[in-house]
């Protein structure tokens, strides 16, 4: 401000307090303003790591929080110390196979004609040496045939009975009712696809070397026929769920081709619960187009208890619900420090 305008506001005490507090709001805007534009420069620029160098003391800290750096302390020379460090070495090789693996022995013995020693006598045997090596044998498949006999009374040829003149035994039962696919072949499948991420058309391809036709859309058939037979399993596992203690919650992006009504670039969303404790750990998985929080809302409505999740908001309804204490992730917590610390260092 100029002398004459500094002279003018001290004549007019209310018209200074207002111009002092208008500055300060401004002083509070630019501040916050710049803070916001750094915080967008460290996303477009800044690393994208978020380890934090952390000073040697030896000492592990709990959080990655910036620690003071200590002043190296020298002993004198008379408090010096030496120090014997005993001689070690790592131990080197491949790690043992399991134990329970089958053992197929295959002796690898010499000439019975090299058993005779030069002086007459027989050598007889004192040791053995013993190596061992690891076959494997591929996937292979076979025909179970269902054979069901049929018995029919050649006397009287039925009629002197209500029941069919033909008797034969029931069809077995079969997760896929008429369908060549036993349950092996279903869990390969069903593991290859959500467990190992193989395709179908993998699959499919993998089968045809053994000259076993089965075509991706048949596959995809069968998978969502498994899924509808384990709904009483899936069930369950919300139950076990919904009687934990503790339970973390977390959802993740999944693309979904070919869905009725959206386009296959729309993104969907699986959400992910884990409870039951460590004893008896229930993960229950379950599919949303949406990551509204009413999807979660809707699944722990009915929950007492501890849960754990990310800063995402749409877990917010957890802090007001009764019976329900919404806890923190330690993995995500940090973050936000770092980006506080990163905006400070380029501020």
């Amino acid at each position: 401000m100029t002398p004459a305008l500094d002279q003018y506001l001290n004549e007019d005490p209310i018209l200074k307090r207002m111009v002092d507090q208008e500055l300060k709001e401004k002083d509070q805007q630019i501040t916050l303003l710049n803070e916001e534009l750094n915080y967008l420069k460290s996303l477009i620029f800044g690393r994208k790591t978020e380890k934090t160098s952390q000073p040697d003391t030896g000492i592990q800290p709990l959080l990655p929080f910036p620690q003071e750096e200590a002043a190296p302390q020298i002993p004198a020379p008379e408090q010096a110390k030496i120090i014997e460090i005993k001689a070690h070495s790592r131990k080197r090789g491949r790690k043992p196979l399991p134990e329970d693996l089958p053992v197929e022995e295959v002796v690898v013995d010499i000439p019975e004609a090299d058993k005779a020693c030069a002086c007459g006598c027989q050598k007889v045997r004192i040791g053995e040496e013993t190596a061992d090596k690891l076959e494997f044998t591929p996937a292979r498949a076979h025909i179970t045939r269902i054979i069901r006999p049929k018995y029919a009374c050649r006397n009287c040829e039925g009629t002197e009975s209500e029941e069919p003149a033909v008797s034969i035994a029931p069809v077995p039962e079969q997760i896929i009712p008429k369908s060549f696919a036993t349950a092996s072949l279903l869990a390969y499948i069903i593991t290859s696809k959500f467990v190992d991420a193989l395709p179908f058309h993998r699959l499919s391809v993998m089968f045809s070397r053994q000259k076993i036709e089965i075509s991706r859309g048949t596959m995809c058939n069968w998978a969502i026929k498994v899924a509808k037979a384990l709904k009483p399993i899936n069930e369950l596992f919300e139950e076990m769920l919904l009687i934990s203690s503790f339970v973390n919650a977390d959802e993740s992006r999944m693309q979904v081709l070919k869905e009725p009504g959206r386009k296959a670039t729309d993104q969907s969303w699986i959400w992910v619960f884990r409870g039951g404790g460590t004893g008896k750990a229930t993960v229950y998985f379950h599919y949303s187009p949406s990551r509204g929080g009413k999807v979660a809302d809707e699944i722990l409505a009915k929950y007492k208890g501890y849960i754990q999740t990310d800063g995402y908001s749409g877990y917010n309804f957890i802090s007001s619900r009764p019976g329900q204490k919404h806890l923190a992730c330690w993995a995500h917590y940090p973050r936000n420090m770092i980006i506080q610390e990163e905006i400070l260092r380029t501020a």
